[in-house]
């Protein structure tokens, strides 16, 4: 566990929020931020313009958390690279995620690796990867997604021209 101490954070918030040039990547790999932190963090991100990498894995965000991020990624404009691995996103999750990438036009790369998307989270996915323009790396192993899923995503890939990448 990563475990940011609580100084350490704020250090770190003030300078996301100030956008800070030098401050281009945060990892908070297993600082179990939850859906809480998470909101605190998506603040942050809807205004910062600076950021590109942002780290989340093994967090305990669930779908809550994953809307509040959402939210943020219709407003950031440089974030490039997503890393949701292992936390609890799950089908409401994921159709958050979808509704706000229709619309942001910057992340390249998501990883949503054993989030316990589904079928019904896979369908929404579908939808975005058919319009979408610039992500090219999607990462969805280990979820509990089934053929069903699976044949959704397969439709988004006839139209989707971008997108090198996808991990089932």
């Amino acid at each position: 566990m990563n475990m940011l101490g609580l100084s350490e954070w704020r250090r770190k918030s003030k300078r996301l929020r100030r956008n800070d040039p030098t401050l281009t990547g945060i990892d908070l790999y297993g600082s179990n931020i939850r859906d809480d932190g998470a909101g605190h963090l998506a603040e942050s991100l809807s205004i910062n313009t600076v950021l590109t990498s942002l780290k989340l894995g093994y967090n305990n965000i669930g779908a809550a958390g994953a809307n509040h991020i959402s939210e943020s990624l219709k407003l950031n404009t440089v974030l490039t690279h997503l890393d949701l691995y292992n936390n609890n996103i799950d089908d409401t999750g994921a159709y958050h995620l979808s509704e706000s990438l229709k619309v942001n036009t910057v992340l390249s790369s998501l990883n949503l690796r054993s989030n316990g998307i589904g079928d019904t989270g896979a369908c929404h996915l579908n939808g975005f990867l058919k319009m979408n323009t610039v992500l090219t790396s999607l990462d969805l192993y280990g979820n509990l997604i089934g053929t069903s899923g699976a044949g959704h995503l397969s439709e988004s890939l006839k139209v989707n021209r971008v997108l090198t990448y996808l991990s089932l």
